[in-house]
This record gives structure tokens, C-alpha cells and sequence, in this order.
């Protein structure tokens, strides 16, 4: 069987089964890297795919893949450990991390590097000056219709004739705005696996499996990270405690943010 697998933003393959096996053991190919072979609907990560190997060019393989080295083993030789699985020969180094550095640095090496929390703000700051690029021309427009300046000029009485559409015109482009960035969020995260503020920092959101996010999934993450952000920024803080750097929207929609 041929295999095909993405490196540095570029497609290469084909590659016969040991030789993918081969990448796998060199750590070429690791949980995050996207494969596709004959009969598969699109490419994939690699870690989502339990069964992708034949076992000595015969029949399909049942093991699964240590999160540190990523090479194939019997289910049975796994040790789990919260989302890590650690063969018999990673075993004595993950535990010494552990102990050495705590479960986030123990289950960041390998498979996953999860990003943190000033990373993640960084790119929505970044996020935030493209979307202000778009919305600044679109407040002009919206304030002149409505008969105000967005600056009033000195020394003026306000109209309160005007003060109707005024308001009508702030919350109705409030509104387009939230509308806009979701809909900004759900394209990107769902086709590109991150922002333009995150893809530029190395960082992507996926799954807890791996698997790409649906569209819906990325507008309900967006949406519960607005009300995140409002109640005190709670959901963000959270992350900066968590195992898996996991903010309030990430567990509840199973989503994790992670370097490239």
C-alpha cells in the first residue's frame, strides 16, 4: 500500500509500507502529521488513524501509537496516562519528566505541544489588528448613516433627535461585528485548523483525537469564548492551570490548541 504525508507545507509520497513505517520509528512522521492513502475520504492525522499500517506487508496491524516515540505497539503494552500512551520503552523517561517537571511538560512531549496562555493571547491581539482593518471603515459608514460622528465636535449639544439612531446604529454594527468574527473563526478554524493570528505563531486547533474542527463546532467554540472572555475572562484564565493548556470553550467543545 502507498502512503502519501505532508512535511513543511508540501505533499510527498508515495512511500510502501515500510518505508512509512520507517518515518514513523525516525520520528518523520509523528500524531499531528497528516497522511492519506487509497480509501481514505481526505487526509488526516495520523494519531486519529488506530490502524494505518499492515504489519510486515500482510494483514491490517491492531496496535495503537506511543504518544512520545510514536511507534506501533499491542494495546496492551500501552500505559495510559491522562492523554498520553507510553510504551515499555518510553516508560522510564516519561515518568522521570514527570516527576521532574510536572504532568504539563510530561504530556507536551512527543505527540502534542499544547499552546499556552500568552501565545494564544498574542494571536488573538494579532487577530484583533486584522479584524479592526475591516471594521473601522464599516464604523464610519455605519455612524454617518445614522447622522453622527464617531467624534463629536467640541463645545456641540447633542441632537436627541439623534440619539435614537445613534444607538441603533452602535448595537446594530456590534451585532455584525460578533456575526462577522464568528463566521471569520468557523471559515479559518474549520479550513485552515486556526486563525490567521494563530497559523502565523505556529499553533493550530484541533480535536482531542486529532480530527479536524467542523464549522459548527468553531462557531460554538467562538461563542462560548466570547461569554468566556465576559465573565471576568475566566475562560481564558482557567487555561493557565490546565494539564492541556485548556480553556473554558476548549472543554467544552473537545477542542485542544497545539503547535504545528
Amino acid at each position: 500500500m502507498e502512503w502519501y504525508y505532508a512535511d513543511g507545507g508540501q505533499r510527498l509520497g508515495p512511500v510502501d509500507d515500510a518505508g512509512f513505517q520507517g518515518l514513523l520509528t525516525s520520528g518523520k512522521i509523528r500524531q499531528e502529521t497528516l497522511v492519506w492513502r487509497a480509501g481514505m475520504a481526505e487526509w488526516q492525522p495520523f494519531g486519529s488513524i488506530q490502524t494505518p499500517v499492515p504489519a510486515n506487508g500482510g494483514a491490517a496491524a491492531t496496535g495503537t501509537f506511543c504518544t512520545q516515540c510514536g511507534r506501533q505497539v499491542p494495546p496492551a503494552d500501552l500505559l495510559a496516562y491522562g492523554s498520553a500512551r507510553v510504551c515499555a520503552t518510553c516508560k522510564d523517561v516519561f515518568f522521570q519528566r514527570l516527576r521532574e517537571q510536572g504532568p504539563g511538560a510530561a504530556l507536551q512531549f512527543g505527540g502534542r505541544r499544547y499552546g499556552g496562555f500568552w501565545i494564544r493571547f498574542l494571536a488573538r491581539v494579532i487577530d484583533g489588528l486584522i479584524l479592526t482593518v475591516v471594521f473601522t471603515p464599516l464604523s464610519f459608514i455605519f455612524f454617518a448613516f445614522a447622522g453622527r460622528s464617531i467624534i463629536p465636535q467640541p463645545g456641540t449639544v447633542p441632537d436627541m433627535a439623534q440619539i435614537g439612531p445613534f444607538f441603533a446604529a452602535f448595537f446594530g454594527l456590534s451585532a455584525i461585528e460578533v456575526v462577522l468574527i464568528a463566521l471569520y473563526e468557523g471559515w479559518f478554524v474549520s479550513n485552515r485548523y486556526g486563525t490567521p493570528g494563530k497559523l502565523v505563531l505556529g499553533l493550530r486547533i484541533i480535536r482531542s483525537n486529532g480530527d479536524k474542527v467542523s464549522f459548527g463546532r468553531a462557531i460554538g467554540r467562538f461563542i462560548l469564548y466570547y461569554f468566556g472572555f465576559l465573565i471576568l475572562g475566566i475562560g481564558w484564565i482557567i487555561a493557565a492551570f490546565d494539564d492541556e493548556k485548556r480553556a473554558l470553550h476548549d472543554r467544552l467543545c473537545d477542542t485542544r490548541v497545539v503547535y504545528k
